[in-house]
């Protein structure tokens, strides 16, 4: 499997989104109070189940167009792509010119 160069996160338009969403949340102040009294579907909306895990985001500093701009920045660096690429020993790691190893250390 080859795989192309990393992309630089920080060069992408869905980074500058991220960046400008948090720009605005930091102007308007952030606030869980402020948020739980707004939404009253907060808890719904920010949480999820993953296999046999409950996860709930509503007591954190984002709102759902946080995830989303978050998802969007992982598709953008084709994390999908890459975490394959790691588990499946395909030759990622530049720095030391192969695969990784902590995947295996943990058989």
């Amino acid at each position: 499997m080859a795989i192309n160069p990393p992309v630089d996160a920080v060069k992408t338009p869905e980074w500058a989104a991220l960046q400008k969403h948090y720009d605005e949340l930091q102007s308007e102040g952030v606030s869980l109070k402020k948020w739980f009294a707004q939404d009253a579907n907060r808890v719904d909306k920010l949480s999820f189940e993953a296999g046999d895990l409950h996860f709930d985001l509503s007591k954190n500093l984002i709102k759902p167009e946080t995830l989303k701009l978050f998802a969007d920045l992982a598709k953008a660096v084709k994390l999908d792509e890459r975490t394959k690429a790691m588990y499946t020993g395909v030759h990622i790691n530049n720095t030391e010119d192969r695969a990784v190893l902590h995947t295996a250390l943990r058989r």
